[in-house]
């Protein structure tokens, strides 16, 4: 019953008179907190950031979502890895993530710098693509509602 409501709330926001663009750039706005370094500040963060640029904070909602535990490793491994790119570590040593707690944190200490290089990067660059490709599809969608009302 909630996928059904939750599909349905989805629908009526598609055909909310709200701009296609905004709804893309609401989405878009999502996409980029959820590839930030800000890890569990994202859904608080999109609807600030949506409050303050009067978007749609559904939408964004819905674009931060895309960081969720099957895209979390990936998101951060190639952020990681993209920023160490950027701003190598000096004299990087391997992670023991065997002997990894919360007492020895502090050996992650040098990656945070790449990590947030990388996620920035990443999320300007998914960001604009998922505004073009929402952008499309609702487009796209209301243009097909129109022509099956008519």
């Amino acid at each position: 019953m909630k996928i059904r409501h939750f599909k349905e709330k989805v629908r009526e926001l598609l055909h909310y008179n709200e701009p296609s663009d905004r709804l893309a750039l609401s989405f878009a706005i999502g996409v980029f907190i959820a590839f930030t370094p800000t890890l569990g500040l994202h859904f608080p963060t999109a609807l600030v950031l949506a409050w303050m640029m009067r978007l749609n904070k559904l939408m964004a909602i819905l674009g931060t979502a895309m960081n969720n535990p099957w895209t979390f490793v990936p998101i951060c491994g190639s952020s990681v890895w993209l920023g160490l790119k950027i701003w190598p570590v000096a004299n990087e040593t391997p992670i023991n993530w065997s002997n990894l707690s919360f007492q020895n944190l502090s050996m992650l200490k040098s990656y945070i710098m790449p990590f947030a290089i990388g996620s920035i990067i990443l999320g300007v660059v998914f960001a604009v693509l998922s505004y073009f490709v929402s952008l499309h599809l609702i487009t796209r969608y209301r243009t097909h509602k129109i022509k099956k009302l008519l």
